[in-house]
Parts: structure tokens; C-alpha cells; sequence
């Protein structure tokens, strides 16, 4: 029998973050489910697609710093201060820039719908807020402190909860414009919380310049994030522009519903993301990894399909009759979270193995071919089921690239970059 992929530390983590990621992912329900039945089918597909955009450009938010962190802390953990006064810098820096990028995008390029100021107030939150409380997540976990990392992700998720029920209840206006305001102060709130469980940490951390290799490294973490991201976000923005009237809302909340639900999976690969730096010299040691990883992350996408297949079935009931059609989106949704576990875990072998900049061209790669599938098969009007299927097939055919690339012979016949 093989070594147990995780040791007694690390699973621990792993329990713990899970957990987290499951309260996190019942909290993060209560606003979907308050907003997809107040804002309608119409104008939550608005909300949504800017939601989706924030998420993909925000892989640049940072500029690779947390995976640059993760890495580096892995291979020397004594310089603790330098890489978290690394993130804070980066974070910083890019979090403008990137926000300028994605509201250009939502007014301009998609047309969402909504005000310049509501668009505004969306990716503050997301682009800048919502970035940071991510990144130092992700540091905690390279740590070892899974219950910290749990916290933040649940406390965050928890103050968007509590104002999608207050805005409920007490909003003169349920309109989008008026929700803004509310995800802003909760996010704001959220970040402040969270981040106080590692305020030591920030505030002894100083702000360091960034070495050239930093910079080139991290534009090749930022890019495939981005890339990465941008991938499993697109389809919503799409949707604005192909799907008619309140069919991109119902395809949204479809989406959604399937995007949370990867939850877990990336909670897992957050635990055991290190590992393939850890043992990237070690080739016997990197296959064993991937073998016992497709076990865990199969078994753990069927359960997960079945789940949503089971929602699918009362989303109407649940979301409301404007999202009649959203069920049948979902099911065949269902394997994407099957098609991320594996798109993740085959990535994070070429990232392991320096190979991050073949990631990126993989993943620009299935980005363009995702948004050119859409545009091509789904013309203005078509059906959301359609529409997912399209989805589907892009996904799968970016797996089966990044799949091909980690498993290629020439890593496993050659010394590794960085053995070199």
C-alpha cells in the first residue's frame, strides 16, 4: 500500500476547512436564495454577471503573491514577514488597476444593465475586499492553521448572509442599486473580521519591494488564475448577451448553484496545493498523488452531481416560478464540479513541477475555446439547456488538454526545471 496522502497535521486541516467550507457554503445559499427570489430572474442575471467578471480578473488581484507565498513557504518557511509584507504590497498595488479593468468590462463591453455606480460598488467588493480576505486565507492554510483559514471564510460568508436577510426586511428599494450598498458594508465588515485573526501577522509585515523574479513569477500565477477563473466565470456574462430577457438569470442561478458547489473540492486542493511543491522532486512520490487524489475527488464529485440533481428537481420551489428552467440547467451542470477537480488537480502538477507558464497557455488556451464555442453554437436566443451543454463541452475539452500536458512524458522522464 501506498503512504497516506495526508499526514496527521495536514488531515486535520483538511477536516477543519472542510467543515468550514460547508458552513460557508450553507451561508453563502441564504443571499442567493434571498436575492434570486427579490431581484427576479432579470436582474439578478445582471448581478451575477458582474459577480462573474470580478471573480475571473481577480486571479490578478495580488499578482500571484498567495501562490508565490504557498510555494516559497513550502520550500523555506523561515521567511515569514518578507511573503506576507509580499501580498499585502502586490494586493495593494494591483487591486486598483484590476478593479478599473473589470468595471470597463461590465459597462462597456457586456452591457449588464445596471448604473456606473452600482457596477462600482459591486467589484470594490469583490475586486478589492473580497480579494484580500482570499489571499490571506490562502496564507493561513500554507501554514498549517486550517481552524484560522475556516474562520475567515465563514465569518465573511456569514456578514453577506446576515445583510441579504436585513436588506430583505428593510430595504425601501429591493431593486439591484439598492443591494449594493448592502454587499459593500458587508463585505467590508466581513474582510475587517476575518482578517483579525491574523492581524498580527499584517501589521508585522512590512511593506517590501518586489523582486523582478517575484514579478515574473507572479504574472505567470496571476495569469493562469485569472485564466483559470475567467474560464468558469465567462458563461454568465455570455449569458447577458446571447440568452433573451430573464433566460440569462435563469441560467445564472443554474450556474451558481453549480460553481458553490465545487466548494469542497477547492477547499481540498487549498489543503493540498503544497504538496506538489513539497514532493515535486520526487517523481514516484508525484505519481502516488495524483492516484490517490483521483480516488478522494471522484468519489467526492459523484456525491456532489447526485446532490445537485436532487436540487435541480425543486429549484422552482426554492428560487421561485421565474426560475421554472433553471433545473434543467443544472443538470447537466452537475459534472462540472467532476470536470474542476480534475482541470485543478492537473494544473497543479504543472505548477508544481515550474511548469506554471504551460498552465498559463493551457488555460488561455481553453479560455478562448470556451468563449468561442459560446459564440459560435449559442446564437441570441437560444435555450439555457443548450446553453449548458455548450458549457460542458468546453470544460471538458479544457480538462482533457491540462490532463494531457501534466501527464506528458517529459516530465516524467526528465529531472524537473528547478532540480536543474
Amino acid at each position: 500500500m501506498g503512504e497516506a496522502v495526508l499526514n496527521r497535521r495536514d488531515a486535520g486541516n483538511l477536516v477543519q476547512v472542510l467543515i468550514g467550507a460547508v458552513l460557508r457554503l450553507v451561508l453563502q445559499l441564504v443571499p442567493f436564495i434571498i436575492l434570486a427570489r427579490t431581484l427576479g430572474a432579470d436582474d439578478f442575471g445582471s448581478f451575477a454577471a458582474v459577480v462573474a467578471l470580478s471573480a475571473g480578473f481577480g486571479g490578478l488581484v495580488g499578482w500571484g503573491s498567495g501562490n508565490l507565498f504557498v510555494r516559497d513557504f513550502a520550500r523555506n518557511s523561515k521567511d515569514l514577514k518578507r511573503l506576507t509584507g509580499r501580498i499585502i504590497t502586490t494586493t495593494i498595488a494591483s487591486g486598483a488597476a484590476v478593479s478599473a479593468i473589470v468595471f470597463a468590462f461590465a459597462l462597456f463591453v457586456f452591457d449588464v444593465g445596471m448604473s456606473a455606480t452600482t457596477i462600482a460598488i459591486l467589484v470594490l467588493a469583490d475586486c478589492f475586499f473580497g480579494r484580500v480576505v482570499h489571499l490571506q486565507s490562502f496564507a493561513l492554510l500554507a501554514r498549517g492553521k486550517g481552524f484560522a483559514a475556516a474562520i475567515n471564510d465563514v465569518v465573511f460568508a456569514a456578514t453577506r448572509a446576515v445583510a441579504a436577510a436585513v436588506f430583505l426586511v428593510s430595504a425601501s428599494s429591493t431593486g439591484i442599486d439598492g443591494w449594493a450598498y448592502f454587499y459593500l458594508a458587508a463585505t467590508v465588515v466581513g474582510a475587517g473580521i476575518a482578517l483579525s485573526w491574523s492581524w498580527r501577522d499584517i501589521i508585522g509585515a512590512p511593506l517590501t519591494a518586489v523582486s523582478r523574479a517575484d514579478l515574473v513569477d507572479g504574472a505567470s500565477f496571476a495569469t493562469g488564475a485569472s485564466a483559470h477563473m475567467m474560464r468558469r466565470q465567462v458563461d454568465r456574462p455570455l449569458a447577458e448577451v446571447l440568452l433573451a430577457g430573464e433566460a440569462s438569470g435563469q441560467y445564472a442561478a443554474a450556474a451558481r448553484l453549480a460553481e458553490a458547489a465545487m466548494m469542497p473540492i477547492a477547499t481540498f486542493f487549498r489543503v493540498a496545493y503544497r504538496y506538489f511543491f513539497e514532493h515535486a522532486l520526487n517523481k514516484d512520490r508525484v505519481k502516488q498523488l495524483i492516484g490517490q487524489f483521483v480516488a478522494i475527488l471522484a468519489a467526492g464529485s459523484i456525491a456532489i452531481a447526485t446532490s445537485l440533481w436532487v436540487v435541480a428537481g425543486q429549484l422552482d420551489l426554492l428560487l421561485g416560478p421565474s426560475y421554472a428552467n433553471s433545473g434543467s440547467a443544472l443538470q447537466v451542470l452537475a459534472v462540472l464540479p467532476f470536470l474542476f477537480a480534475m482541470n485543478n488537480l492537473a494544473g497543479d502538477v504543472l505548477s508544481g513541477m515550474d511548469r506554471q507558464w504551460e498552465r498559463v497557455c493551457c488555460e488561455l488556451l481553453a479560455l478562448g475555446l470556451k468563449i468561442a464555442l459560446l459564440i459560435w453554437l449559442a446564437e441570441p436566443g437560444v435555450g439555457i439547456v443548450w446553453f449548458a451543454g455548450i458549457v460542458v463541452l468546453a470544460d471538458s475539452i479544457s480538462t482533457l488538454i491540462l490532463a494531457w500536458r501534466s501527464g506528458s512524458s517529459r516530465w516524467m522522464a526528465k529531472e524537473f526545471k528547478h532540480a536543474e
